[in-house]
C-alpha cells in the first residue's frame, strides 16, 4: 500500500501547484468506474488488482504503465509552466528524439503502440518521421503515431527481445535539414493458452469434444482462428468456443491457435477410445441380480438396455445415447433348449419367447446390434462384447 500512497500523494501534490487537475493513479477496484460493477473485481484493493496472482512480466507491465502516467503528468505540467515563462519562444539548438510507450513488455498478438517525437518544437516545419519504409502521420505538436501487432517466435524463458528503428527529419534553426535516428527495444512475452474442457489433455475419438480456448493476455484483442491436425474442427458461436472431432488417424491431436492472423501457439491432446457400454437386463422391470436369479413362474416381461460408461456419459453426455436395434434370446434347458429368437424391441413379453421357461432354465441373451447417437444426431454402429448375458431361473 506504500506504492499506492506515494502515487496518489504525487497527484495531490501536482494538483495543488497546477491549474490542471489530474485523477488518482492508484485506484481500488471499487473506485474504478470500469471495475466497480464487476462482481469478480470490485472487492479487490489496488495491490491485489494489479499484482495479486500475477506473473512477473505482467506485474512489470503494470508498473511500466504507472511510470508512463507519471511521466505524462510531468510533461503536461512542465509544458504549462514553460508557456507562462515564454519558454515556447526559446530558440532550440539541439533536438533529441524520444519514444513514449505504454509498456515495453507485450504478449504476442497484442498491439504495440508508441509516440515518436522530439523533445522540443522549433518554428520550422513539422518533422518528417518514418519507421522502416513507412512515413508516420505527424500532428501539430510534431508527434508521429506508430503501432503494429507484435509477432511471436522462438521464445527464451517466455520472452523475445526485439527492436525497431525510426528516422526523424527536420530543419535546424540554420535552415539545414538534419536526420535523427532512433532505435527502440521492446519485449514480446509468450501468451498462455488456457483450455477449459472436461478432460484435457485427452479427446475422445469420433466424438464432438467441446472446448473453450482462451488467451487471457490478449483480452478484448483476442480474435481466434483454429487449425487442427488429426481431427476436424467446428467453430462455436462464442469467441474461443470450438468442437474438435478426432478422426483417429494420429495418436495425438494438435490444436493450433492464431489471433487476428498472428500465430499464438498450440495445444496437444492425446486420443482416447470410447469406453464400451454395458448390458443391463431387467425382468418385470427390475434389474436381474446374477447371483440370485429369477423365479421362473414370475417372469412376465424381459427388457434389455445399453448403459454407457459413467465417466464418458459425465464428460460427453450428448455422445452417450445408445439404442439396441437387434438382439436374440433362447431358453437353455440342460443339453437341449429352444432356438434363438430375434427381437428389435428393447422389451418383450414372456409369450414372445415361444417356449415357457421353467425352473433350472437359463435365459440366454445375445446383443447383435447397437447404435450410438453422435454429436451430429447420426447413428453409429457400436461393437459389443460377444459374451452373452445369462439369466438363471429357479
Amino acid at each position: 500500500m506504500s506504492l499506492r500512497k506515494k502515487l496518489n500523494d504525487y497527484v495531490a501534490f501536482v494538483n495543488d501547484r497546477s491549474d490542471k487537475k489530474f485523477g488518482a493513479i492508484a485506484l481500488d477496484a471499487s473506485e474504478d468506474p470500469l471495475l466497480k460493477n464487476n462482481p469478480d473485481q470490485r472487492n479487490k484493493d489496488f495491490a491485489e488488482l494489479n499484482f495479486g496472482q500475477t506473473p512477473l512480466v505482467a506485474a512489470l507491465a503494470a508498473l511500466s504503465e504507472m511510470e508512463s502516467r507519471v511521466v505524462g503528468i510531468e510533461a503536461i505540467v512542465i509544458d504549462e509552466k514553460s508557456k507562462k515563462l515564454d519558454a515556447d519562444e526559446y530558440k532550440v539548438d539541439e533536438l533529441i528524439p524520444m519514444v513514449r510507450t505504454g509498456t515495453k513488455i507485450i504478449p504476442a498478438g497484442m498491439k504495440y503502440e508508441a509516440d515518436v517525437f522530439l523533445t522540443a518544437i522549433t518554428n520550422s516545419d513539422k518533422p518528417k518521421i518514418s519507421v522502416g519504409n513507412a512515413d508516420l502521420v505527424v500532428d501539430n505538436n510534431g508527434i508521429g503515431k506508430f503501432s503494429f501487432t507484435a509477432s511471436g517466435g522462438n521464445y527464451t524463458g517466455g520472452e523475445i527481445k526485439k527492436s525497431w528503428t525510426g528516422k526523424i527529419k527536420i530543419k535546424k534553426p540554420n535552415g539545414q535539414d538534419t536526420t535523427y535516428t532512433i532505435t527502440e527495444e521492446y519485449i514480446v512475452t509468450e501468451p498462455v493458452i488456457q483450455v477449459e474442457s472436461a478432460t484435457p489433455p485427452a479427446l475422445y475419438k469420433n466424438c464432438g469434444n467441446k472446448l473453450n480456448v482462451q488467451v487471457p493476455a490478449l483480452s478484448n484483442n483476442y480474435n481466434p482462428d483454429f487449425r487442427v491436425e488429426g481431427a476436424s474442427v467446428i467453430k462455436g458461436s462464442k469467441k474461443g468456443e470450438v468442437t474438435i472431432v478426432p478422426s483417429g488417424s494420429t495418436p495425438t491431436v494438435s490444436l493450433k491457435v492464431s489471433s487476428n492472423g498472428n500465430y499464438i501457439g498450440e495445444q496437444k491432446f492425446t486420443l482416447k477410445l470410447i469406453p464400451p457400454p454395458t448390458v443391463e437386463v431387467r425382468v418385470n422391470g427390475k434389474v436381474v441380480d446374477p447371483r440370485v436369479g429369477v423365479q421362473a413362474e414370475t417372469v412376465r416381461n424381459i427388457s434389455v438396455r445399453i448403459i454407457p460408461n459413467p465417466d464418458f456419459q459425465r464428460i460427453l453426455p450428448q455422445e452417450a445415447t445408445y439404442t439396441i436395434t437387434e438382439w436374440t434370446m433362447s431358453v437353455g434347458r440342460g443339453r437341449r433348449g429352444s432356438p434363438a429368437k430375434t427381437f428389435k424391441s428393447a422389451t418383450i413379453n414372456v409369450n414372445d419367447i415361444g417356449t415357457q421357461p421353467n425352473a433350472n432354465d437359463n435365459l440366454i441373451i445375445d446383443i447383435k446390434q447397437v447404435k450410438r447417437r453422435n454429436y451430429k444426431g447420426e447413428l453409429e454402429d457400436v461393437k459389443m462384447p460377444e459374451k452373452p448375458e445369462v439369466v438363471t431361473l429357479f
